[in-house]
């Protein structure tokens, strides 16, 4: 099965530092201009706070096989700006 491009996305890699010294994602470029396929697929959950269905976005992303990604990446859409974190 093939999906068609509806993108280019850039693989973000890295942490850094903020002002407080706490350790936060970085925004260092590992891979960019990469074709990929960012579709938002309907999604529900429940809360167990509020005991109420939830409605969430779930964001389904093909790459090309060769793309090299590593689980604590993050994806960011180059059209939108979005960032995806990947699970």
């Amino acid at each position: 099965m093939y999906a068609l491009a509806t993108t280019t996305v850039s693989i973000l890699r890295g942490t850094t530092r903020n002002y407080a010294g706490d350790e936060v994602d970085g925004f260092d470029v590992h891979q960019s201009g990469i074709i990929a396929a960012l579709i938002e697929k309907p999604a529900t959950t429940w809360d167990d706070a509020t005991q109420q269905r939830r409605t969430v976005r779930r964001i389904s992303c093909t790459l090309p096989s060769d793309t090299q990604i590593l689980g604590f990446d993050r994806i960011l859409d180059e059209r939108t700006g979005h960032v995806y974190s990947i699970n």
